[in-house]
């Protein structure tokens, strides 16, 4: 059956809609007072079994036919995060790579809480596990399968040396029988669908083979990275929007999402139309410019290649942070997922103001409230710092509106990645050699700090 020819039952998305209102992962927050306040909650009897489940494009349009997907990130994709996002146009969310053989001996539950937590505005979110035993998936996704999400998805996809130390992630390419019998054990064990998010092989004939495979298995939907095993860290390299695509053509009746060149909103259109896949994932992006998805004119782009001149996106950056932080206010989030956010959020400004990032790292107080109050603190200051500067300069708080291309020409390339030619930056961004000019003016901001530092050892001679 095409996807178009599906018709959703009412009752059956009504069940896919619901939400708890308590357990053990539901945060206690506003959302949850307010569907109390307006009738909401008791005991309703659990719909979903493992035959009646949905699948393929039926699971799609129950989730909205969705566009945009913040993809699972280690410690990085928790509740309030999510929410950020989702604020900004993400249709579709995951959680944090959860280690399934931690989280289920866990019995105190310090790692489940601090890896897993949802809410009822937390809609169309998916769990990820990782592991390489079948029984212990199964136990770790019936732990939450009644926690509001709505799939459990295997991670197939880290590459990084502790998933090598482990044997998950990526590193199950190397045993594809154990693979389909992690996700047929999963299918037949538990009453929501199960979903796979994996890399590509460098024959693109054994990644279409693969993902059959895993389909023929019980996934009932497919996330591609278009990049092999080994490319990972900073500059890991140009995705295969090719190998993105030739999945999606192989497989007809199951929802595929690309994953990987996403560095600007004209990205997003870019791969949907190359590819032919049903949504965009990304991850790397979304960390420096949550917004990413709503196409702001004063984009923020990875702080590891670029620089950001404007001072303008720099606050806008802030604020961004300074919401952030409201969401954690109202949704349990550790210290160091704020703390790592704080830092990729506003990295372009604190580049230049390095006391304020000092100020972050140093941040560590006993209770999560303080340390919360101390980064709200930081963010004030930051902004003031920001506005101050741009006052003194008698520039207007509130700019005149930028077309990308205007705006794309106040960002200095740091000259250590390649872009890929197919990706918006790579048309927008002038492209000079700007490392020396960006090395110089870091100096000027390191002489400067010296000069202070001796000007205050001078007070004591």
């Amino acid at each position: 059956m095409r996807p178009e020819d599906i018709v959703i039952d009412p009752t059956r998305q009504a069940w896919f809609d619901r939400m708890p209102l308590a357990g053990p992962f539901t945060c206690d927050c506003e959302h949850v007072a307010a569907l109390r306040d307006g009738g909401a909650g008791g005991d309703e009897e659990w719909p979903w079994t493992v035959d009646n489940k949905p699948r393929g494009y039926e699971l799609y349009k129950l989730l909205g036919s969705p566009k945009t997907i913040v993809a699972p990130m280690v410690e990085q994709s928790e509740l309030a995060f999510r929410l950020l996002c989702k604020r900004y146009g993400a249709d579709l969310t995951y959680s944090p790579m959860v280690n399934s053989s931690i989280f289920t001996k866990d019995e105190v539950a310090p790692y489940r809480m601090r890896e897993y937590s949802t809410c009822p505005a937390d809609t169309n979110m998916i769990v990820q596990f990782c592991g390489h035993h079948d029984e212990t998936l199964v136990k770790a996704a019936k732990i939450v399968e009644k926690s509001g999400c709505k799939a459990i998805d295997l991670n197939l996809g880290c590459p990084q040396g502790i998933a090598r130390k482990g044997f998950y992630g990526a590193f199950l390419m190397d045993d594809l029988p154990l693979v389909r019998q992690l996700i047929t054990a999963l299918d037949r064990s538990v009453s929501i669908p199960i979903t796979a998010k994996i890399r590509v092989f460098p024959d693109p004939m054994h990644t279409v083979a693969y993902a059959r495979m895993l389909v023929d298995a019980g996934a009932a939907m497919l996330g591609v990275h278009g990049r092999l095993r080994e490319a990972k860290g900073a500059a890991p390299g140009e995705a295969s929007w090719e190998q993105i695509a030739m999945v999606r053509e192989a497989l007809p009746d199951v929802p595929v999402f690309g994953n990987g060149n996403v560095w600007h909103h004209a990205d997003l259109g870019g791969m949907l139309e190359q590819t032919h896949c049903d949504a965009i994932m990304s991850a790397d992006s979304l960390l420096w410019e949550p917004r990413l998805f709503s196409n702001p004119p004063r984009f923020l782009v990875s702080g590891r290649h670029f620089a950001v001149q404007d001072a303008h996106a720099r606050i806008e950056a802030i604020r961004t942070a300074q919401e952030y932080l409201g969401i954690c206010r109202g949704h349990f989030t550790q210290p160091s997922q704020m703390k790592n956010h704080l830092f990729k959020i506003t990295h372009h400004s604190l580049q230049i103001h390095t006391h304020v990032r000092r100020q972050i790292s140093e941040t560590a107080l006993p209770g999560r409230e303080q340390v919360l109050a101390c980064f709200e603190g930081y963010m004030d200051d930051l902004l003031k710092i920001e506005s101050d500067a741009l006052l003194a300069a008698e520039l207007p708080l509130k700019p005149a509106p930028l077309t990308h291309e205007e705006y794309a020409g106040t960002i200095l390339q740091l000259g250590n990645v390649e872009i890929p030619p197919r990706c918006a930056l790579s048309h927008l961004t002038a492209v000079p050699d700007l490392q020396s000019e960006y090395r110089r003016r870091k100096d000027e901001r390191m002489e400067a700090m010296l000069d202070e530092d001796a000007a205050c050892y001078a007070l004591f001679d």
